[in-house]
């Protein structure tokens, strides 16, 4: 028998080869593969993150620059200086160093993106002797407009809109806008503000030989960073896949050039930035395949009961090891305590003892992770204050310090200073009494920024101190209706805010008499608030991220148990309206950070 087989290290060689070896070799191989395709799944997803992540603050910047226009449109010195009123070289000089100098000087000292500020005038003293203003007929004559805009300049630019050109290898932006006269049935002028590269050092900080980046207007090219012939080549190949997409961001690998194509579009300003990153799957190799190796280490296992019986004694411990794991509760690992050798059969028990060490603490960490997710979730939500809140306040404290002469800043600044300290908190949960207050301030610093030109009533029920509500509810829902209607009419707006105690529910309903919304955009408000996936797609304030973020929150606080409506007739009324558990500071520590 002896002779049949072979010395024992010839029958285990062979054995350990026929079994073992090659079967683990395959499998292995199998599961590399399936591994291999999990790690490119989540290196694009983690991309798509990091793209919405770079396309949120690339259209903060543009739409901070946007906001620039509204320090020009409410200049009285500039209005005259368009409409004509001062003509002679004393009277265009003095209203220009009064305000609009000024003006132009702060922006631009204050903003590393604006290269420079120009305003198109008909106005032929201003042209001549201020350095800023150019002949607005001057712009009617450059070629980079379109079509559209050519047969109807006036609509065109009152609407506002983006330029992004290539001069003598810079890339520039151009922000156009166009003031109106009182009737709005005329164009007195043209803000132009110019911008520079600098506006996309986000994707070129860290610019790698292997990553180019390219800038699209209007579909075409205008400018590229770190471009090659290889990456240029296959741009070419993609550009009109680029032109056509529909999504905000696309993240797509391709294994025969090993590059992976980057774009975030940006519809509403007709820019799309598409980087080619080479090489980004070498970490796929090196990757520990967890699975992989415990599936062999399964397979080697049943190897040893085919093995036994022709070599018992060098493997005796290991049966022992294998009968100890198969006695171990499969969700509950625990070390060998058996005898351990001083050979690769000891070494191989003290592995075993170190992975279920590593495994039971990777347990623990997964189980702490998932509720630490769940936290940043809310977090995550619950930091989406709309920054267009702390830019209208700076510009009131601004422009109240400008035409007043400092009375009113104090108060204005301690408002704000309670404001902000507020939203920095961390609370999740708050009295109702404290969110009420804060809306208070909120409505006295948006009145003074609009020139009160709207008015809250107040409908509160008599209730306990302790109830409590979810931080910013009531004053997202206040924003919305003021900075969606107040903006958008002349009248003064009505806003009515009813705070009722129903059924054990605590209902919160803000009403406004102002423009409303579209019966098309109201549908589709309705049809997202149905659909949170879509929501992550949802980032301008323009859009209502602000009645989303209060859905969002809502369903991670309290499940189905909560109701949120929104309604609106146009010129008649918008009613948005919620309901919430009626909570105390004792049933909020039931929720993640639900410390009130």
């Amino acid at each position: 028998m002896a002779k049949k087989f072979g010395s024992l290290l010839q029958r285990f060689f062979l054995t350990y080869l026929l079994v073992v070896l090659l079967p683990t070799l395959l499998l292995g191989m199998l599961l590399y593969s399936n591994d291999a395709r999990q790690i490119r799944t989540e290196l694009i997803n983690a991309e798509k993150e990091s793209l919405l992540s770079d396309k949120y603050y690339l259209e903060n910047q543009l739409q901070y620059i946007e906001e620039k226009f509204d320090q020009f449109r409410v200049s009285s010195e500039l209005a005259s200086i368009l409409n004509q009123n001062v003509s002679t070289p004393k009277n265009v000089m003095y209203t220009y160093v009064k305000d609009v100098a000024t003006l132009i000087k702060s922006i631009q000292s204050y903003n590393p993106y604006i290269d420079r500020i120009n305003i198109y005038t008909a106005n032929s003293t201003a042209v001549e002797i201020l350095p800023e203003f150019l002949p607005l007929s001057q712009l009617y004559e450059m070629d980079i407009f379109s079509e559209e805009f050519m047969t109807n300049p006036r609509r065109e630019l009152y609407r506002q809109f983006w330029l992004a050109e290539n001069i003598d290898g810079e890339l520039k932006l151009v922000f156009l806008a166009g003031f109106m006269d009182a009737l709005y049935s005329e164009i007195t002028g043209v803000l132009s503000i110019t911008c520079n590269s600098r506006l996309f050092n986000l994707f070129l900080n860290e610019q790698a030989s292997d990553i180019s980046t390219y800038i699209f207007w209007g579909g075409k090219l205008v400018h590229a960073f770190n471009d090659n012939d290889k990456n240029h080549e296959f741009l070419a190949e993609n550009e009109e896949f680029i032109r056509n997409l529909s999504s905000d961001v696309h993240v797509s690998f391709n294994s025969g050039n090993n590059i992976m194509l980057c774009i975030i579009k940006l519809a509403d300003y007709n820019i799309s930035v598409v980087q080619l990153k080479k090489n980004m799957l070498k970490s796929i190799a090196k990757s520990p395949i967890s699975t992989s190796m415990l599936i062999c280490a399964l397979l080697f296992l049943l190897s040893n009961f085919i093995l036994f019986p022709l070599v018992y004694r060098p493997f005796r411990n290991i049966s022992l090891l294998a009968k100890h794991i198969n006695q171990t509760n499969s969700h509950i690992l625990t070390p060998y305590t058996g005898p351990v050798t001083d050979d690769e059969v000891g070494n191989l028990i003290r592995e075993f003892n170190l992975m279920v060490e590593r495994t039971n603490h990777m347990s623990d960490m997964i189980r702490q992770k998932e509720i630490l997710l769940r936290n940043a979730q809310i977090e995550a939500l619950q930091s989406q204050l709309n920054p267009h809140f702390f830019y209208g306040t700076l510009e009131s404290i601004r422009m109240i310090a400008e035409m007043n002469n400092e009375p009113l800043i104090a108060d204005i600044a301690y408002a704000f200073g309670n404001l902000m300290r507020y939203s920095l908190s961390r609370e999740y949960f708050v009295p109702l009494q404290k969110e009420m207050e804060v809306v208070r301030q909120y409505i006295e610093i948006q009145n003074k920024r609009f020139m009160n030109r709207f008015t809250v009533e107040w409908k509160v029920d008599e209730f306990s101190g302790e109830w409590i509500c979810p931080k910013f509810v009531l004053l997202f829902m206040v924003e919305n209706a003021i900075v969606h209607n107040v903006p958008k009419t002349r009248n003064k707006i009505r806003i009515e805010i009813e705070i009722r105690e129903l059924s054990n529910h605590l209902l919160i309903t803000v009403t406004n008499d102002g423009p409303g919304i579209p019966k098309i955009r109201l549908e589709e408000i309705q049809r997202q608030l149905n659909h949170p996936e879509e929501h992550p797609n949802i980032s301008s304030q323009h859009n209502g991220r602000g009645i989303f973020n209060i859905n969002d929150r809502l369903r991670l606080y309290y499940g189905n148990d909560y109701f949120l409506s929104i309604s609106s007739e146009e010129n008649e009324k918008t009613v948005c309206s919620i309901r919430i558990p009626l909570n105390n500071k004792e049933t909020a520590a039931e929720f993640p950070g639900g410390d009130a």
